[in-house]
């Protein structure tokens, strides 16, 4: 459960900062790019790709949000 590991992360340190963020549509929008940025199939399937793009867009998203 995230919220319990959140939980005890800060209870261990409590100076980190956490932020949590919706991630329920990053695979499809990654799958996406990986479509657009033209990726073979086998590319595609390759779950590590898919895991790389999907932080990519998590990240841009953060970072995103802080400048606004």
């Amino acid at each position: 459960d995230t919220a319990a590991f959140i939980a005890s992360l800060l209870k261990r340190n409590p100076r980190v900062l956490v932020h949590r963020m919706d991630e329920r549509f990053t695979s499809k929008i990654a799958m996406q790019s990986l479509v657009a940025g033209a990726f073979s199939k086998k590319q595609r399937r390759d779950k590590g790709n898919l895991d790389k793009m999907s932080a990519a867009i998590l990240l841009q998203d953060f970072l995103d949000a802080r400048r606004a």
